[in-house]
């Protein structure tokens, strides 16, 4: 794990099983954790490392980005955790928590219980006595929320900026580009996301709206270029097959075949056999 300062907090760096980045933000009287990785046993070491540094007394906040497994699990280093997230991700985490569970076990970094979020918001939440906000951001997830500090200048993002380019769990291109566009109008000197090095620049942001605009016009050359990216986007293309099907955008028929033909032409684009199935399923449904 290491350990980078930034803003008025730190970002803590974990690189297995992957590299994922737990933010912190230091006030007077809180430690404000943004999401808590893969279980309960980094984020006793975290705090821990907080305490060394002279921090002490300070009572924690948890603010979860979404409901993905590596972002709340950790959530039970806590008996009674003063969690936050926006009202979807508590209905998500509540609806996936079992089978994510068995699903990756092998992820799981101490014993995992559910622990969930005492509050809840819709819009937007502003945490008064941090000067934080928080704020439903949908993106990489229907339910994700980020977190802006305006007295370090830092963002966290979670995983709606990623490179090469995001995960889509949902066929919401527009939204989600509207998002990282409030991003973009806000003001701040670093920006964290959670698979990331933090940024200081908006370069990787652009990037991942030059590619959700590109997605949402069905653009076929996003079958070239480097081979980690164009797998990245079967994967995509897989994750959101069903709403295609249900939705039959214009252009989506051609894509996917091309995808299949892609696929064809180099082996090692080959997704696993059941977003393969989704693949084929979706020319067959819009032939």
């Amino acid at each position: 794990m290491r350990r980078l300062a930034i803003g008025r907090g730190l970002v803590f760096e974990f690189l297995e099983p992957y590299r994922t980045n737990v933010m912190v933000v230091l006030t007077e009287r809180h430690i404000l954790l943004c999401d808590t990785f893969c279980g309960p046993d980094p984020v006793r070491q975290l705090l821990t490392l907080i305490e060394e540094v002279g921090v002490h007394g300070r009572r924690v906040v948890v603010f979860n980005s979404h409901h993905h497994y590596d972002h709340v699990w950790g959530n039970c280093a806590f008996v009674r955790p003063a969690a936050v997230c926006h009202a979807l991700c508590l209905e998500y985490m509540r609806a996936t928590w079992a089978q994510d569970i068995r699903t990756y076990a092998h992820h799981m970094m101490g014993h995992v219980e559910f622990r969930a979020p005492a509050v809840v918001f819709g819009d937007s939440l502003h945490l008064r006595r941090l000067d934080v906000w928080l704020w439903h951001t949908p993106g990489h997830t229907l339910d994700s929320s980020s977190c802006y500090d305006p007295v370090g200048r830092v963002l966290f993002v979670g995983d709606n900026v990623e490179s090469p380019i995001p995960y889509l769990t949902a066929l919401n291109t527009q939204e989600y580009l509207h998002t990282l566009q409030t991003y973009l109008d806000l003001e701040w000197d670093a920006m964290v996301a959670s698979h990331d090095v933090p940024m200081e620049d908006d370069q990787l942001l652009q990037r991942n709206m030059e590619y959700l605009t590109r997605f949402a016009h069905w653009d076929g050359s996003l079958f070239s270029g480097a081979e980690e990216t164009i797998a990245r986007h079967i994967v995509n293309l897989a994750e959101v097959a069903a709403e295609v099907v249900r939705l039959r955008p214009e252009g989506a028929h051609e894509h996917y075949a091309t995808a299949l033909d892609a696929i064809a032409e180099r082996p090692s684009l080959r997704p696993d056999g059941i977003h393969m199935a989704r693949l084929r399923n979706v020319v067959d449904a819009l032939a």
